[in-house]
Formats: structure tokens, C-alpha cells, sequence
């Protein structure tokens, strides 16, 4: 597609249902630039599929053990990819799982701060 180029996923699924999915609870999408500088490589048998993400809430640091489920090469919607373009580094998580590492599951999604919020909606 124009907007989006995979570097690797070992799903049928959409992007959104592998997040959203049970086993995507604790997963994440990240750009190519971002797995190689980690070294995080989930086609590679003999690398980890597994990076550590930290979140902070009310001055306290807590750290998350999060698979990667996908790699993306381009994309216009995020800036991930092959390159760092700014200082800026995304990764892709379900909404519960944001609130959940923020210790908010019981907040309410209107009460959730964040800078950008990508929706995908279909018709049915």
C-alpha cells in the first residue's frame, strides 16, 4: 500500500487485530530503524522478539517486557520506518494495553492523555 509498508509480521491478522487480540495485550509495532537498533529481530529464530518500554505516572517509573509483533518499513501515518526522521521514536500499542502499563484500566478513555490518537474505523 501507499501508506503502509510491512518488514515483517507473522500474522494474517490486521495490525489492529493482532494489538487487539489476547496474545497482542502485551505487544507492540515498531519501525525497522527501532529493531535494528535494539536488536530485536521476531523473524530472526535466534534474536529475541522481546524489548523493555517504560512509562511514567505521577513520578513513578515502571518498565514493561513487550513482544513485537510487527516491524514496519514506511509509513505515513507514524514516523517509523527505515530511518530516524526526528528524535521522536514510536511504537505501536492497543489503547488497554497503554492503560494498562500507566496502572489507569479503571480511568475512563476521555481521561487519557496523549498527543495523537489514530483510528481506523470500517464499514459494515
Amino acid at each position: 500500500s501507499d501508506y503502509l509498508d510491512l518488514y515483517y509480521t507473522d500474522s494474517a491478522l490486521t495490525l489492529g487485530e493482532q494489538l487487539y487480540s489476547l496474545e497482542g495485550s502485551h505487544s507492540a509495532g515498531i519501525g525497522h530503524w527501532l529493531s535494528d537498533t535494539l536488536n530485536v529481530f521476531p523473524y530472526d529464530e535466534s534474536s529475541t522478539k522481546n524489548f523493555i518500554i517504560s512509562f511514567e505516572h505521577n513520578k513513578v517509573i515502571r518498565h514493561f517486557k513487550v513482544n513485537t509483533k510487527f516491524v514496519i518499513d514506511t509509513t505515513s501515518s507514524f514516523e517509523m520506518g527505515k530511518r530516524r526522521l526526528t528524535q521522536t521514536l514510536n511504537i505501536l500499542i492497543s489503547i488497554p494495553s497503554a492503560l494498562g502499563y500507566l496502572g489507569k484500566l479503571d480511568d475512563k478513555f476521555e481521561k487519557l492523555r496523549m498527543n495523537m490518537c489514530y483510528l481506523k474505523l470500517k464499514k459494515n
